[in-house]
């Protein structure tokens, strides 16, 4: 084995029969970046962002074990683009709340973004909040979705659209898309995969559920 599956984090929830002998992943995605309207990964958040008219901007998990933290590729990408980036250290505080409401958002789009958000931060956009989770609800729910999916030897996996409660991925799913599982994929790999298809869900699944399209 050339990677540790004992770098993943603990055991999602995973339904009962969900249960295949596992094969060697790639390290886990701890630490990467996270965003609001939320993409995990640079070339995602410019394919989402080709579109970008009505973006308020971007919300990015801060950065929690460099000593020397360095701008992650979504921060520097979303600059780039001219887009507003604001990284909070802590998500459960009364300024935080405040600026989300002072964003009087019609919606966010949250991604991987790997923090609990409160029921009133949840509330505060006038359609709440969508969430795009990388499994196939209500298989991996929680952390590392991509990985488990691959150490437990599934076929396939995909995206899904759920309209956020204060659950851990319990929202009703609105829309879900899926991808097969290459043998020898890697949970790299299939991130990059899952980020392009995220990005498709933006610019459709997304905007249809706004719409008022999509129903659980």
């Amino acid at each position: 084995m050339d990677r540790a599956a004992a770098q993943l984090p603990s055991d999602p929830v995973v339904p009962a029969g969900c249960d295949a002998p596992g094969r060697v992943v790639a390290e886990g995605a701890a630490g990467k970046p996270r965003i609001e309207r939320l993409r995990q990964r640079a070339d995602f958040l410019r394919a989402a962002s080709a579109r970008r008219q009505g973006t308020a901007g971007f919300l990015l998990q801060a950065r929690r074990r460099d000593p020397a933290p360095q701008p992650p590729p979504v921060k520097r990408a979303a600059l780039a683009l001219g887009l507003t980036v604001h990284q909070p250290a802590k998500v459960r505080t009364p300024d935080f709340l405040a600026w989300v409401r002072e964003q009087r958002a019609d919606a966010a789009v949250v991604l991987a973004y790997g923090r609990i958000l409160t029921r009133e931060v949840l509330e505060a956009p006038r359609l709440g909040c969508l969430n795009l989770h990388a499994s196939i609800l209500p298989r991996y729910r929680g952390a590392a979705p991509i990985q488990w999916a691959i150490v437990r030897g599934e076929r396939e996996t995909g995206l899904s659209l759920m309209q956020m409660d204060e659950g851990i991925d319990t929202g009703a799913v609105l829309a879900v898309r899926r991808l097969p599982i290459g043998p020898d994929e890697t949970a790299d790999e299939l991130s990059a995969r899952l980020a392009a298809l995220a990005a498709g869900m933006v610019r459709t699944d997304v905007l249809a559920a706004l719409a008022g399209q999509l129903t659980a």
